[in-house]
């Protein structure tokens, strides 16, 4: 049941309007008390060099420096050091995880993918594409292939974007939502929206065939869709149907002996869920991969 997860005070930023800044630090509180033999760890912050595995030099330097603003603060409509030294850790969680499940067969972040990032700009509240840059350090670092599963509200269209010419990796992209689609004429690619609870888990299950054998698959573990939230919130998705989602993709971890990083992904307040009731949905995560048994 033990294993890494990555996790740092400055992956929260004070104040921060979007979940996405603010929910990593309600998720480590229950880790902390529902799983103490999970070890939280803090990461190294990404480096220049690895944000330019997946980003153009003139992209990076307005983002470090804020200049010029309207570059470095597009995908959230400010910038600050604070906001910064946030996506330089959580990327370098995501990076951590990587290496980690590599090592040991599983490993997770409680940081986003960052999945709208494109190469040269950022979008849909994502400035850095942690899950395409992680993809490329493990590409870097050993693995021959790597599957990503994005099961994230909204499409990946940024993480396409930056990796979809890549032989050396297979996106699978199931999504409740049209935003951010992307389209490939490649077979090793496919995205699939579907808003039907009664089907979800045999679409993510054909997904995950989809994906096939794989070094090491990253789990962009979104819960956006979940019933009551706001941004992709779907009607008939509820927690237990998230919960039996990642219960699916451990057990075909598992099954198949395919190391698995996960990060958080999307999910938000919204009339019907809370902070607390989103960090708790993101804990059928870490509950999962707890679970499942990959031997390196």
């Amino acid at each position: 049941m033990n294993y890494p997860i990555y996790f740092d005070d400055s992956y929260v930023v004070s104040g921060g309007g979007l979940e996405t800044v603010r929910k990593a630090d309600e998720v480590a509180k229950r880790i902390l008390e529902q799983f103490p033999e999970i070890k939280l760890v803090s990461p190294e912050p990404a480096t220049v060099e690895q944000l330019l595995v997946a980003h153009t030099a003139e992209y990076i330097e307005a983002f470090l420096s804020g200049e010029p603003y309207d570059v470095a603060s597009a995908a959230l409509g400010e910038w600050s050091e604070e906001v910064v030294a946030s996506v330089l850790a959580s990327t370098g969680g995501v990076i951590a995880a990587v290496l980690a499940a590599l090592e040991s067969g599983r490993a997770g972040s409680l940081s986003s993918g960052l999945h709208h990032a494109k190469s040269d700009h950022g979008a849909g509240f994502c400035t850095i594409n942690g899950l395409a840059i992680a993809a490329l350090v493990a590409l870097q670092n050993g693995a021959k292939s790597v599957g990503i599963l994005d099961i994230d509200a909204h499409c990946g269209g940024g993480t396409f974007e930056i990796l979809g010419d890549n032989p050396a990796i297979r996106i699978g992209d199931v999504s409740t939502s049209s935003f951010d689609s992307w389209r490939s004429g490649q077979e090793r690619h496919k995205l699939e929206i579907t808003t039907d609870p009664d089907t979800y888990l045999d679409v993510v299950a054909e997904m995950l065939e989809h994906i096939g054998s794989v070094d090491l698959l990253l789990l962009n573990a979104g819960m956006d869709p979940a019933d009551g939230g706001s941004a992709g919130s779907t009607r008939g998705f509820t927690s237990e149907l998230l919960e039996a989602r990642e219960r699916l993709v451990a057990e075909w971890c598992e099954r198949t002996n395919t190391p698995v990083a996960f990060v958080l992904a999307g999910g938000y307040v919204g009339s019907g869920l809370t902070l607390g009731d989103v960090a708790d949905l993101h804990m059928h995560t870490v509950a999962a991969i707890a679970d499942a048994t990959i031997t390196r």
